[in-house]
């Protein structure tokens, strides 16, 4: 089974700058003293990189977009990952078909906006009780699945772009 974790955009722009300064994973693991599958771990997303990780990638390369992001100047989203799921290691994850994909993306950003809606009301009143809690609640995880529903969605329209252009 395909597993889509969600990866927050800072680092992936660490990712970026290792790649574009050609930083050696086996230098930063040495500085970390860490094993060097413990680094490609933490630029894949697989595991949390930790605050050092940050710090080492750019004392070595003096790259402003990581003082900009550490600062809160630079601003992070959520990127999707496809990922091979337990079993499926070897093999290159496989995106739905997008007859599938694109009918539940629509239908998780419907979601999300009626619960958009729900918040308008909720925030033109000035009150907020019990239910509003739940509602708001109920809009995060409707706003978070769409979210995972269109980043597939972009992911398979990117794939379906790029079979077609060659």
């Amino acid at each position: 089974m395909l597993e889509t974790p969600i990866m927050s955009n800072d680092v992936a722009v660490l990712a970026q700058v290792v790649l574009e300064r050609d930083v050696s994973h086996k230098a930063v693991a040495s500085i970390l003293n860490v094993h060097i599958s413990t680094v490609y771990e933490w630029l894949s997303g697989k595991r949390t990189a930790p605050l050092a990780l940050f710090r080492t990638v750019y004392e070595i390369t003096g790259d402003g977009r990581l003082a900009m992001l550490l600062t809160g100047r630079l601003p992070v989203t959520f990127t999707l990952l496809l990922v091979p799921g337990p079993g499926e290691a070897k093999s290159p994850a496989r995106l739905p078909p997008l007859g599938q994909l694109l009918p539940i993306a629509a239908q998780a950003v419907r979601a999300a906006a009626s619960g958009l809606e729900s918040i308008a009301t909720i925030v033109a009143d000035g009150k907020i009780d019990q239910a509003d809690a739940a509602t708001v609640a109920n809009f995060k995880k409707h706003a978070a699945e769409a979210q995972h529903q269109l980043g597939m969605a972009v992911a398979g329209v990117e794939a379906q772009y790029r079979k077609g252009a060659k």
